[in-house]
């Protein structure tokens, strides 16, 4: 499925704060903004809520750190990321 008509609105949503938005540091970091909730914490697996849907990081010796309402930092040994499934949200 391709993108939109008009993909410069994609980063209007984002900017919002509609869509889930990650950054990875080398494995070992990893900063999620737009989120909504805390699903799971586990050492090996962290499930959080977004507005798109689950977003789940696992992997070892995961530690939440600089905890914020809508955003957090994942510190530890991160070896697979598994985004919310696709739909109208971009993540086809």
């Amino acid at each position: 499925r391709g993108r939109g008509v008009f993909p410069a609105l994609e980063w209007v949503e984002e900017a919002a704060g509609q869509q889930p938005r990650l950054l990875l540091a080398g494995g070992c970091r990893a900063m999620i903004e737009n989120l909504t909730g805390i699903l799971e914490f586990r050492e090996d697996r962290i499930r959080l809520m977004t507005r798109s849907g689950p977003l789940t990081l696992e992997g070892e010796g995961l530690l939440l750190t600089q905890v914020r309402p809508d955003a957090l930092t994942v510190r530890g040994r991160i070896r697979q990321i598994h985004l919310p499934e696709g739909g109208e949200d971009g993540y086809d």
